[in-house]
């Protein structure tokens, strides 16, 4: 039985908004500017990579409703209440930004605002979010509740089971059902009879209830209220005890396979797997023929965009539709079985491909593994694009990266590649790079790799062409032991050039480089016109103030700061465990524009009016 409550007429908004823009991969590193709501500030070399979700490049993911608790909870519940503003609340629990929150009250939806208006009697409630991560829209709708409006001068009747099952026909002689009654949220007295015969007796001595069906009609008279405030409702149900179960079938027929429901599983859904190489797929439906009321009413198909469409068929019966190997494809058929009986019922399609991947459809794959290194843990960057999609960059959802027969998991971006940190055996080691798209055509590589500890060389240099100081440090090589990692690089050449650094962390944990200041360092700074103007357009905060003698995060514009670029790879994670290989070449330079004017504009969100690069570097 619902929960009766009297609900408070003030509106609740406080649900917590989605979170702000920490960074998402280990938290270190530079560059990780404040994200929007009640996030606080990222410390990640770059904007972070989102919450962790990976989806598919371009697609709309659907979550369904038992899943829906990771992204968002409210505070609806079913229940009577008798008021019909109902206000409820709605917390965010992924930090993936929200695109848009609707509610559908029986079918019409409305944006939130904080409450609904009810209709007096049911309403069914549900809420759906549109979250956006770096590829996809990801629409996730809450469990749909059922909230009674009772004015409190009014009688409701609430019996959902006899309500399903008026004018249906029913097998089954032994029916179990509940049913109640309420003035506003009070109890009141209810009486049931079937038939027009005596009264029916709860079997709990409340709302259950268990009667036997007679062959044919069934009619439940059930009275509420007392004297002339009284209220009726009448439910008719039809008992056939030569009806059986399994008069009528419906087949979903495929090339390969098949499958068959009845019409007691009308309303439900199962997954249909197909294989094949190809992602072409026929069916048609057959239903037997007993009473001539059968017929198929309605095929409705889902189609890439998330919505939905009815599919023609030839003259034979035969559909034809192109399934995704990402997602189930729903097929919803309605039906009117052999006693004139509506239903409908769903087969979502899974699509498993076979066979070896044609090499005109493998993925793309670019990375920067070498065959040697002198280190023991070595930074993997793999990028991947897909050909049967027209080219879109895949996620690290689509890459397995094993080493020694052992995976490793992604622990960052870097622009458009994934980072992989890799721990390497001394003398040879077997990587194996695999990728496979959201089609399942697939590349797979495997490399051997030569770990042989020494020390290393590499180049570095200092820049800050963004505000007219050219190089700080001019590149030049630096020889180094094989185990150094980038933070404690940055750190030594700072200090061999007499910059002073001003870092959070450590150079072995959390480091991030918040600025750099050195006597006579910002003498004949000066922004270039043309990019202070592209940056005032974009919308992203120029201030124009600064210190002297110093470069911090922050400084001229709101998203300034310091960026590290290893081999032309723009850092996602941490500087303090990430260690350098022999010939990496390593720079150091200041952004007024979340990297959109040193080309790392990337996976760090959206941000500003232009969604790119600005076409140039300073």
């Amino acid at each position: 039985m619902l929960p009766i409550v009297k609900k408070d007429k003030t509106k609740n908004n406080s649900g917590t908004g989605p979170s702000g823009g920490d960074s998402q991969n280990g938290g270190n590193g530079n560059s990780g500017n404040s994200g929007q709501g009640t996030g606080g500030n990222g410390n990640g070399n770059g904007k972070g990579d989102g919450d962790g979700d990976s989806q598919k490049d371009g697609k709309q993911i659907v979550v369904a409703p038992e899943n829906s608790e990771a992204y968002f909870t409210t505070s609806l519940k079913n229940e009577v209440v008798t008021e019909a503003e109902y206000p409820f609340s709605i917390t965010y629990h992924s930090k993936l930004s929200v695109i848009s929150t609707v509610v559908d009250i029986n079918g019409n939806q409305q944006n939130y605002n904080g409450s609904i208006t009810l209709s007096e009697g049911e309403n069914k409630v549900t809420v759906y979010v549109t979250f956006r991560d770096k590829w996809s829209n990801i629409r996730v709708s809450s469990p749909t509740y059922t909230i009674y409006y009772n004015p409190s001068n009014q009688i409701l009747i609430i019996a959902d089971e006899l309500k399903a099952l008026d004018g249906q026909t029913v097998q089954e002689q032994q029916l179990d059902f509940t049913a109640y009654a309420l003035k506003g949220t009070e109890r009141v007295k209810l009486i049931i009879r079937r038939n027009s015969e005596k009264a029916l007796k709860s079997t709990d001595g409340d709302t259950a209830y268990t009667e036997t069906l007679s062959e044919g009609k069934n009619v439940f008279t059930l009275i509420a209220g007392t004297g002339t405030a009284t209220v009726s409702e009448n439910y008719t149900i039809y008992y056939d005890s030569q009806k059986q179960a399994d008069d009528f079938t419906l087949t979903l027929e495929g090339e390969k396979n098949s499958s068959t429901i009845t019409p007691q599983m009308s309303g439900g859904s199962q997954t249909f797997r197909y294989e094949n190489n190809t992602n072409s797929f026929r069916f048609r439906f057959n239903h037997s023929q007993i009473t001539g009321k059968e017929e198929i009413t309605s095929v409705v198909c889902g189609d890439s965009r998330g919505g939905t469409y009815s599919p023609s068929a030839n003259s034979n019966g035969w559909y034809t539709i192109s399934l995704y190997a990402d997602r189930e494809m729903p097929i919803a058929v309605g039906f009117i079985d052999s006693n004139g009986n509506s239903g409908s019922y769903t087969w979502n399609i899974e699509f498993n491909r076979t066979g070896e991947t044609p090499s005109n459809m493998a993925p793309v794959v670019e990375h920067n593994l070498k065959s040697e290194y002198n280190t023991e843990y070595v930074d993997l960057n793999v990028s991947a694009k897909e050909v049967s999609g027209g080219g879109g960059a895949l996620s690290a959802d689509n890459m397995h990266i094993y080493v020694n027969g052992e995976e490793v998991k992604y622990r960052g971006c870097s622009g458009t590649a994934y980072e992989y940190l890799l721990h390497l055996q001394q003398g040879e080691n077997e990587v194996v790079i695999s990728v496979k798209d959201n089609q399942q055509y697939e590349t797979t590589k495997t490399y051997t790799v030569l770990y042989n500890p020494s020390q290393i060389t590499v180049t570095f240099q200092l820049e800050a062409g963004t505000v007219g100081l050219g190089m700080l440090i001019p590149r030049h090589e630096v020889t180094i032991d094989g185990n150094t990692t980038l933070a404690q690089l940055v750190e030594q050449q700072l200090a061999e050039y007499s910059f002073t650094s001003m870092i959070t962390g450590s150079v072995d944990n959390s480091y991030y480089l918040a600025g750099i200041k050195k006597p006579g360092m910002t003498n004949g700074l000066r922004v270039p016109d043309e990019l202070k103007q592209m940056i005032i357009d974009d919308g992203m905060g120029w201030t124009g103030s600064y210190q002297t003698d110093a470069l911090w995060e922050k400084d001229f514009a709101q998203w300034s700061g310091w960026m590290v670029c290893v081999n032309n790879y723009y850092v996602g994670t941490g500087m303090a465990s990430r260690n350098l290989s022999d010939g990496d070449e390593i720079r150091v330079r200041y952004t007024l524009a979340g990297g959109k004017d040193i080309g790392q504009y990337g996976n760090e969100g959206v941000y500003g009016n232009v969604q790119g690069n600005y076409g140039k570097e300073w």
